[in-house]
């Protein structure tokens, strides 16, 4: 599963002035995820990998290092490092009815990828 939190920015702002700037991801309502169909009250695995402001996220990491070029390992070292996306991990059971509800906190402009596996219980 694919959710994107997608904000355009405002719409009377230069693209090069807007983009020049750190574009930090506010808090948003959070979402939630309904599969229906499931094994009826069964347990899965809920992986939940994120992609925005500060996970995977290597412009961010560049303007904080103030640099305009990769001159060094050590510059490079670091932005591979901005360039790994956070990994949640977490269990739920779907309902009697075979229903799987699947909470999900939202950032703007994130990206979340969802893999959901039914547990070897």
């Amino acid at each position: 599963v694919l959710l994107w939190n997608i904000v355009s920015p405002p719409e009377k702002i230069n693209d090069r002035e807007y983009f020049k700037k750190r574009l930090v991801s506010k808090k948003t309502e959070d979402a939630k995820l309904l599969l229906d169909g499931a094994e009826k009250n069964a347990e899965y695995t809920v992986t939940v990998e994120t992609l925005g402001y500060r996970s995977g996220d290597v412009y961010s990491e560049w303007l904080d290092m103030e640099i305009e070029r990769i001159d060094t390992k050590e510059q490079e070292a670091r932005l591979n490092m901005a360039s790994e996306t956070k990994k949640a991990v977490f269990s739920v059971c779907s309902d009697q009815n075979g229903i799987v509800e699947i909470p999900i906190g939202q950032h703007e402009n994130t990206a979340y990828f969802l893999t959901i596996k039914k547990s070897d219980v």
